[in-house]
C-alpha cells in the first residue's frame, strides 16, 4: 500500500521535539503543542488519502484529557503483531538558493536537518494515531526511505506485510 500525502514535510515537527518534566520526583512525558499540531496535520492527511484510496474507516471512543471523544480512524490491514516493512520518502521544497540546474533534475538528496530517523518516528506515531498500524513496534524493517528536495513537496508512505517479501 502506498499513500502520497500532500503535506510539506518542512512544516512538520519531528518526534525528537517531545517534552519531559519532573513532577513530584517522577518524569512525565508530554507532547508540545507544536508537535501535536504537526501530528494532527499528518493524521488528517493520512486519513484523507486512506479514504481516497478506498480504505475503510471506523469511529472509536478515545480519552482526551478528562473527556471521551469520538474519532475516525482507519481500519488496519495489518493484524496485531504482524511484521510490517516501512518505506517511502520526504520530499521537501527547494530552497530559494537551490541552483536552477539542480531543480531541473527533479530530486536532490538532502544532507541537512531534520534528521531522517526523527521524521520516520513522527510518521510511525501518526500511522498508529490514524489506526493503520496497531503498534509502531510492528515495524520490523525499513526499505528505501529518502529525504530529498523536489518541486512537489509531499510525504510518501509505503507499507507492506513482511509476509509479502517472502
Amino acid at each position: 500500500m502506498t499513500l502520497i500525502l500532500q503535506v510539506d514535510p518542512s512544516t512538520l515537527s519531528t518526534a525528537q521535539q517531545k517534552g519531559e518534566r519532573v513532577v513530584c520526583g517522577h518524569i512525565q512525558h508530554f507532547i508540545k503543542p507544536k508537535v501535536q499540531k504537526s501530528q494532527d496535520a499528518l493524521y488528517n492527511a493520512i486519513l484523507t488519502e486512506w479514504k481516497k484510496e478506498g480504505g475503510k474507516t471506523t469511529v472509536v471512543k478515545v480519552k482526551k484529557g478528562n473527556k471521551l471523544v469520538y474519532r475516525e480512524v482507519c481500519v488496519s490491514p495489518f493484524a496485531p503483531k504482524e511484521p510490517v516493512i516501512l518505506g517511502g520518502g520526504f520530499a521537501f521544497p527547494f530552497t530559494s538558493n537551490t541552483p536552477k540546474k539542480k531543480r531541473v533534475s527533479g530530486k536532490v538528496m538532502m544532507v541537512e536537518r531534520p534528521d531522517l530517523d526523527n521524521l520516520i518516528k513522527g510518521t510511525q506515531d501518526a500511522l498508529v494515531h490514524a489506526g493503520i498500524l496497531p503498534d509502531d513496534s510492528q515495524v520490523a524493517g525499513y526499505c528505501n526511505i529518502y529525504k530529498y528536495r523536489s518541486e512537489r513537496p509531499c510525504v510518501i508512505i509505503q507499507l507492506m506485510s513482511a509476509k509479502e517479501l517472502g
